[in-house]
């Protein structure tokens, strides 16, 4: 078994998984990792690919829903926006809200991310995709007027750049 989560200090664990106990040199590449990745996040300047080299490093290590995985999967949206790579992007994206939507269902936070996804699939020509997002940002905003005014007012000039492209 590998470890999904452990503390600074943990010396045993068992995967949550199948139950196995964790052999202590995956107890240790684990806080290795993480202490890693933690060091690129809070860096001043954030490296070019940073994100995506950390990413590649926590995968099969790090369990998807660690904050740390979660922070740097942020990161990676932003610098494959920043390269241009709106294919990356996007597929970050819809990454971000498998996590978003189990932890923080009809969120402020989730609502934005949606309408970003949304406008990132509307830059790759996918209008489709685009107008579904938009739909599910105005059923996930509901509840909070201000942020539904937001998303209607989005979906709209959405319409309009859909119509005119």
């Amino acid at each position: 078994g590998r470890p999904v989560k452990c503390t600074p200090t943990q010396t045993e664990a068992t995967c949550r998984f199948c139950q196995a106990k964790v052999a202590t040199q995956f107890i240790q590449e684990y806080k290795e990792v993480i202490l890693a990745v933690k060091q690129m996040i809070d860096a001043d300047t954030i490296p070019l690919d940073g994100p995506q080299e950390c990413l590649e490093l926590m995968t099969g290590v790090v369990y998807p829903y660690s904050t740390v995985y979660v922070k740097c999967l942020e990161l990676a949206v932003d610098d494959y926006i920043f390269q241009n790579n709106l294919k990356l992007a996007v597929d970050a994206c819809h990454s971000l809200l498998k996590t978003c939507r189990r932890f923080a269902w009809h969120s402020s936070a989730c609502v934005k991310l949606i309408v970003r996804t949304a406008r990132i699939h509307e830059e790759l020509g996918d209008w489709d995709t685009a107008a579904e997002l938009m739909k599910q940002a105005q059923v996930e905003a509901y509840l909070e007027s201000s942020l539904l005014e937001d998303v209607m007012r989005k979906t709209k000039e959405f319409n309009y750049r859909r119509q005119n492209s």
